[in-house]
């Protein structure tokens, strides 16, 4: 084969693969731009006769659940703010990665009608006068309740019509364990 020839094929490879390479880039920006989707529409009544919400712990919305984990030591929070509680198994099966219920997630039920306690260390009951015991840092629990769900704080938009020029906190539905029962599996070394 020819200079000349040999010139004129790798030309032409170039000229192919760079055509390729183009075709390529614009087909994966429209295929993306295709694929992107739009939220689903949920109807409130749909809840939960047609539409499971699944929580953070991997259960619908509402079920009964053991939870069990430990509070979460943190040099940065102080003594009166509230420790994440990292959740390592529910009802008894390990969590492939570990689940932070953060301040605010962790909320005794509303009073309810009670039994024995046994063989929790406390348990809510119908009257709900008795306290829950305060969590310490390092301490193991396992606690009997549900995960519910909630939006939290109004939109952007609605902050916007009141006049107030920022958003006040996070927008968006959370979700938060609401116990009705406690055990303690073992307290903070060196406490007991």
């Amino acid at each position: 084969m020819k200079m000349n020839q040999y010139e004129t094929l790798r030309e032409t490879c170039h000229k192919a693969t760079a055509t390729l390479c183009t075709f390529i880039i614009v087909a994966s920006a429209v295929f993306a731009q295709e694929t992107k989707q739009s939220p689903s529409v949920v109807r409130f009544s749909d809840i939960p006769s047609k539409v499971v919400i699944e929580g953070m712990l991997g259960h619908p919305i509402g079920t009964l659940l053991t939870i069990r984990g430990t509070w979460s030591d943190d040099p940065n929070l102080s003594p009166k703010d509230a420790h994440p509680f990292v959740v390592e198994a529910v009802n008894g099966i390990q969590l492939r990665e570990p689940v932070v219920l953060h301040d605010g997630q962790v909320h005794q039920f509303r009073p309810h009608t009670g039994g024995s306690a046994q063989p929790w260390d406390w348990k809510m009951y119908a009257d709900g006068n008795a306290q829950p015991p305060e969590p310490k840092p390092r301490e193991r629990w396992e606690m009997l309740g549900m995960e519910t769900g909630r939006y939290e704080n109004p939109s952007p938009e609605f902050w916007k019509a009141i006049g107030d020029r920022q958003a006040q906190g996070r927008f968006g539905f959370s979700t938060r364990f609401e116990f009705v029962a406690i055990k303690k599996l073992d307290s903070p070394r060196g406490e007991r």
